[in-house]
């Protein structure tokens, strides 16, 4: 097939249903070619079309005996989804691939394969790896098989990295990585019900690496657990505004919508939004009413534009004046937003804003958005 006849081959594809069962019918070629097959195959397989089956195995195979390490990443995917023994064993294979991409992409793709004995050797293997990188994906995996007798395995590593002094040093090279892995292993036995740990993960609040502290707040959040407030005080006052937001988050867990409060008119943009974000996935109704006031009487009209998505029953003069400034907005990404809220107000004034804002919008998708509003009957 030449690049021309590919290329025409590709258009029709997109307009067919099964396009990838047709595409991969007529090609021959390798690398780009088939990858773009398989996934289409895999989008049909996907979508209920159970034929593709078969070639999506053999053409996976076939792609990982390609030279291009992206084309072994494509195909690890899609034989970790179709499954079996031929497919497992190509990716126990290419868990020693030369290159450390397509040994990561395959050592994740054995958590599709949790009742196979020789995944779970495998990744135990791997859990001793001197590579830090392979490490650190072996451990993810096996966190996430939810298996109570990997406890005792994990702690023993969980001892062994908290022993590195590398975890207290200045990072370099593999430190940063060697403190993923550290977390990850937290992140395992916590899941696993392990308690004993959460006074250790709650010291690296103190750690005098900025990402450590971050990857502690995170899981401490993830997992619910509370944290002394003296602490959380000293972390919220912290240069880093990503230390100050996760502080605040904990200190939300502690003290309640409430603690929100302050941050949400606070003149610094991040905490602003941070503090709409949780008040919205975590604060409850008393959360909504706070947000509800915010809407009235913010001055951030960014944020205020955002909470119109995340509330419902709002009046429709508080829409309309802040559609009408946020469709006046100097960035784009203001006005399409508002543009696309329009259908929330009466047809009539909807309109009345989208001609306004016709006159003088220069972005042709604005203007797209804005003609459909036009249409409204």
């Amino acid at each position: 097939m030449t690049e021309k006849e590919h290329v025409l081959k590709k258009k029709e594809c997109f307009n067919n249903e099964h396009d990838g069962y047709s595409y991969m019918k007529n090609i021959t070629g390798t690398g780009f070619q088939v990858v773009d097959g398989v996934n289409r195959l895999y989008a049909a397989k996907i979508s209920g079309d159970e034929r593709p089956e078969k070639q999506l195995l053999l053409k996976s195979l076939e792609i990982t005996k390609a030279g291009d390490p992206f084309d072994r990443l494509s195909a690890i995917r899609i034989l970790a989804q179709v499954g079996g023994e031929e497919a497992f064993q190509r990716i126990i294979e290419l868990v020693d691939d030369k290159e450390l991409m397509v040994r990561a992409s395959a050592i994740h793709a054995l958590e599709h394969f949790p009742d196979d004995p020789l995944a779970l050797e495998t990744l135990l293997r791997l859990l001793k790896s001197e590579e830090i990188e392979e490490k650190w994906c072996a451990v993810v995996v096996l966190g996430r098989l939810h298996e109570k007798s990997l406890l005792p395995v994990l702690m023993d590593e969980l001892a062994i990295a908290l022993r590195s002094k590398r975890l207290w040093e200045t990072f370099e090279n593999n430190e940063e990585m060697h403190a993923g892995c550290v977390m990850s292993l937290f992140d395992a036995v916590l899941t696993l019900g392990e308690k004993s740990v959460i006074p250790q993960i709650i010291s690296f609040l103190e750690h005098p690496e900025p990402s450590m502290v971050l990857d502690a707040a995170r899981l401490l959040i993830q997992h619910e657990i509370k944290v002394p407030r003296e602490i959380l005080v000293s972390l919220s006052g912290n240069e880093n505004s990503e230390i100050q937001n996760n502080a605040a988050s904990l200190l939300a867990e502690t003290e309640g919508v409430e603690a929100w409060k302050d941050a949400l008119y606070s003149q610094e943009y991040s905490k602003r939004h941070h503090a709409a974000r949780l008040l919205a996935e975590r604060g409850g109704s008393e959360g909504k009413q706070l947000l509800r006031k915010y809407l009235e009487d913010g001055d951030d009209l960014e944020l205020r534009l955002s909470l119109l998505t995340q509330l419902e029953a709002i009046q429709n003069d508080l829409l309309f004046s802040i559609l009408e400034a946020s469709l006046a907005h100097h960035w784009p990404t203001m006005r399409f937003r508002a543009a696309a809220q329009l259908f929330r107000i009466p047809a009539q004034e909807a309109k009345s804003l989208a001609q306004e804002a016709l006159q003088d919008e220069p972005d042709a998708l604005i203007r797209k958005t804005l003609e459909r509003v036009l249409s409204l009957q």
